[in-house]
């Protein structure tokens, strides 16, 4: 009886799980190269922090689902680049410290006993600064907040992915 009434529950946890975890880009699609995941990764993480700083948690939601899907990606792919075993050791590290940063930003979506992502940005921004200098793939800084003002003004931005790394280009850096 008690394995059965298992059975029901993970069949029934899984189907939540999937349908909930549908990603809605096309991270599935096709192989990317390793660098094309990383910038995918930098787009994710800059629309998760924007979308939480102006207060669209449902914006936020779907892209930190997606995350995970994006870190395979990274790990996976880190092996098949010609970088020093040193450098696939700190993006494979990397990427487990994004997954455990985005899962507890994650539990606070589903009412556990996780971290808010102001608390876990630290560690998720020194993370994705050691891929994407592993990558040589630009990663901007955050926007600086001035306000509730400043992350309401941002909220445009980051409704499609990639849009607000553009923008943010405009520092002068012109890249590496």
């Amino acid at each position: 009886m008690n394995r059965q009434l298992f059975l029901r529950f993970s069949l029934v946890a899984a189907a939540i799980i999937i349908a909930g975890c549908t990603p809605k880009s096309d991270s599935h699609s096709g192989e990317k190269s390793f660098k094309d995941s990383v910038a995918q990764l930098v787009s994710i993480r800059n629309n998760i922090r924007d979308c939480i700083a102006a207060g669209d948690l449902d914006g936020a939601h779907g892209p930190l689902h997606e995350v995970g899907h994006v870190l395979e990606h990274v790990a996976k792919q880190v092996t098949g680049e010609s970088f020093s075993e040193g450098d696939v050791a700190s993006v494979k590290a990397a990427t487990e410290e994004l997954l455990d940063a985005f899962g507890e930003v994650d539990k606070t979506f589903h009412g556990g006993e996780g971290a808010p992502y102001e608390d876990m940005s630290d560690k998720i921004d020194a993370a994705v600064k050691t891929i994407t200098d592993i990558a040589s793939v630009d990663n901007p800084p955050a926007p600086k907040s001035d306000g509730a003002e400043a992350g309401s003004a941002n909220a445009g931005d980051t409704s499609v992915p990639g849009a607000s790394d553009e923008p943010v280009d405009a520092t002068g850096s012109g890249g590496r």
